[in-house]
C-alpha cells in the first residue's frame, strides 16, 4: 500500500512538474480602437450632463499602439463638470473593483499621453492640467480629506512661470493636511506631439505598506527611466479605496485644449505591460 502511494504521489508531482505555466501578459489591455467608454469600462465626466457631446470624447487616428486613441478635448466654458467648479474638465473614469485600487493589491500598470498641437501649454501663474490619477473615493464613503487630493496625479504645472511635468502623492490619515505629500519634476520642458510611456509598480495601502514607483519614456528611447519613487509610505487615503481616471483637467485659459490617452494596461509583471526595457532600479 505504501508503495501505491509513493507512486501515485510521484505521478502527481511529475504531472505537476510538466504541466504548461500560467498564461502571461497583461490582465487588462486597453486600446481604444472600436469605442472611447471600451464599451462602459469607463464613464464618462464632460459638459453636456456628463455626456461628452460635441466631440469631447473621440477617437483620433494616432495611436501609441494599434490605430487608434483616445482623445478627451475640453471647449471654453466647459467648468462646473463634475466637482471641477471654475476648472475645465473632461475626463473618463472608471471603478475602484474594475482596476483592483483596494488596500494589499499589488499590480504593474502602463499607459501613454500624447499633449498635441491643439494642447494649450500653461505659462505664467496659469494653475496647469491633471493628466491622469488615481482618485479616491473619500467622497462618496463620506471620508473627509483635509488635504483635498487624490492619492496619484500626473499632472502639468508651471514652475517659475514654465511648464513641467509633475508626479504628487499623498495619503495616509485624511485628517492629516501634509498627506505625506510627495511632488517631483518628471521632466523640466514637457513636450508636444511625443508620446510619453509610463510603467507603475503599485501596492494600494494606507500605511507603510504602500508603494510607487514610475518609470517614463519619452518617443523611442531605448528603455524606461526610473523618475519617481514612493516607498514604505501610503499610496491611499485610510478607509477609502481609489479608481481610475484619465484626464483633461485644467484652469479656464479661454481656448480649446485636447490630450491623447492610449495603451491602458494593466498585468503582474513589468514584461506583461512594458514596450521597452526598464532601466535598473
Amino acid at each position: 500500500m505504501a508503495r501505491i502511494m509513493r507512486a501515485h504521489l510521484f505521478a502527481f508531482l511529475l504531472a505537476l512538474a510538466c504541466a504548461p505555466a500560467a498564461a502571461a501578459g497583461p490582465d487588462i489591455f486597453q486600446g481604444f480602437e472600436t469605442s472611447p467608454t471600451e464599451h462602459g469600462f469607463y464613464e464618462i465626466q464632460s459638459k453636456d450632463r456628463d455626456r461628452g457631446g460635441d466631440g469631447r470624447v473621440t477617437l483620433a487616428a494616432r495611436a501609441r499602439e494599434g490605430k487608434q486613441a483616445l482623445k478627451l478635448t475640453t471647449r471654453v466654458g466647459d467648468s462646473f463638470v463634475h466637482g471641477s467648479n471654475r476648472w475645465e474638465r473632461t475626463d473618463i473614469a472608471t471603478s475602484a473593483d474594475a482596476v483592483g485600487g483596494k488596500p494589499g493589491q499589488y499590480w504593474w500598470w502602463a499607459n501613454s499621453i500624447l499633449l498635441p498641437d491643439d494642447f494649450h501649454m500653461p505659462r505664467g501663474g496659469e494653475e496647469g492640467y491633471v493628466l491622469m490619477d488615481w482618485h479616491d473615493d473619500c467622497s462618496m464613503r463620506r471620508v473627509p480629506v483635509a488635504r483635498g487630493q487624490a492619492p496619484v496625479n500626473l499632472i502639468v504645472a508651471t514652475r517659475d512661470g514654465w511648464p513641467t511635468l509633475q508626479l504628487r502623492a499623498y495619503g495616509g490619515d485624511p485628517a492629516d493636511r501634509t498627506g505625506q505629500e510627495q511632488r517631483v519634476v518628471i521632466d523640466p520642458e514637457p513636450r508636444k506631439n511625443v508620446w510619453y510611456d509610463f510603467v507603475h509598480e503599485v501596492r494600494w495601502a494606507s500605511d507603510s505598506h504602500g508603494l510607487y514607483r514610475l518609470w517614463m519614456r519619452r518617443g523611442d528611447e531605448r528603455a524606461y527611466r526610473l523618475v519617481f519613487e514612493r516607498v514604505d509610505r501610503p499610496t491611499l487615503w485610510a478607509g477609502c479605496e481609489v479608481y481610475l481616471k484619465l484626464a483633461n483637467y485644467h484652469g479656464p485659459y479661454g481656448v480649446p485644449s485636447s490630450v491623447l490617452h492610449d495603451r491602458i494596461v494593466r498585468g503582474k509583471r513589468p514584461q506583461d505591460v512594458a514596450l521597452a526595457p526598464l532601466d535598473d532600479r
